[in-house]
Order: structure tokens, then sequence, then C-alpha cells
């Protein structure tokens, strides 16, 4: 099943289970030939990277050993060159189709700013109705503990100029999958 907003380059899926979503990533890889992917060393994600090195994809895991300055500096460039992003959300919000996705050392916020496609998984127990749903709980966490970065994706990038002539993907990906796992 395809939601989403198809013409401004969205798509959602809903499958069941992690084997699904990878027959769909190799299924896509094949389809658009793709030849690097960055992927986030998250464990949800373990079992997807590693089902993925059967393809003929570059894969690059953001992991913390980029954690230093020249680390993250490779890292950055090898997910502007990605041909996919590969995230796991840590919250999508129903009402706005909104996906949120924090920065740690193991999810780095270029794997879903930079490649072409981002394919952003989503466990269905972190879909939430409301922004008020997943924003109060950051509120509640000291200031030590909150996340670098909180950052809401909601769709392709999209341009527009001054004669509003619109363009998609100009300053990040122009194709978002949201995959929500059952």
């Amino acid at each position: 099943m395809d939601y989403y907003c198809p013409k401004a380059g969205g798509h959602a899926k809903r499958l069941l289970g992690m084997a699904e979503a990878q027959a769909f990533i190799k299924h896509f890889i094949e389809e658009t030939q793709a030849k690097y992917l960055i992927i986030q060393d998250q464990p949800e994600l373990e079992s997807l990277g590693a089902a993925l090195t059967e393809t003929e994809t570059d894969i690059t895991v953001w992991n913390a050993a980029g954690a230093d300055r020249d680390g993250r500096e490779k890292l950055v460039a090898i997910a502007a060159g990605a041909d996919i992003g590969i995230v796991t959300v840590d919250h999508a919000i129903a009402y706005t189709g909104s996906l949120v996705v924090t920065s740690a050392p193991t999810k780095g916020r270029s794997v879903s700013l930079l490649p072409t496609t981002l394919i952003a998984i989503i466990p269905v127990e972190r879909l939430k109705t409301r922004l008020s749903e997943v924003l109060r709980p950051f509120d509640k966490l000291e200031m030590k503990d909150r996340p670098a970065g909180i950052h809401f994706i909601s769709g392709p990038s999209r341009s527009a100029d001054i004669e509003n002539d619109l363009t998609i993907g100009v300053h990040g990906p122009g194709v978002v999958y949201a995959l929500i796992i059952e």
C-alpha cells in the first residue's frame, strides 16, 4: 500500500516485519541501480545492513568511530555522495506526516539530509498522532540528556523561486520512503 505525497516524491508503505523491508530495499536498489548507501548504526538496522551486503552496493555505516573531526568529515562526504540513506526514526507524526530523527554519534543527521533518496524505517509503536506527544517527553529531560538535534522531516526537499517554480531535492533528498514496520 502506497501513501504519503507521491507527486512530491514522498511515499509510505506499511510492511509486515523487517524481512519485507529488506525485500523492498533490495528491489529498490536493483531498480534504481544504486551504487552507494549509508545507514545508521542502530540495533533495528543491524539485520537490514547484513542482508544488504548481498547487493552490489557499497555500504557505509555511520557509527561512533567517526565521532572525531576527520572521521565525521569523511562520513559527511560519503553521505553527500550516497544514492540512499537509511535511518530509523525516533517518532513519526500521523497528523502532519512528519518524521522525527534525533542526532547522536551513531545517528548522524547527514544520513537523512544528504543522500538522493531517504528510506526511513518506522517501527509502528513509534507512530504518534500529534506533535505534542513527541515533544512533551523532551521537555522532561535534563539538558545534558537531550539530543544534540531534533529534526523534523516532512517529505522531500522542496524549494521555490520568486516565480514559484517548484524544484524537488535541492536541499536534501528528492525522494523519501517511510516504511512503517508492524
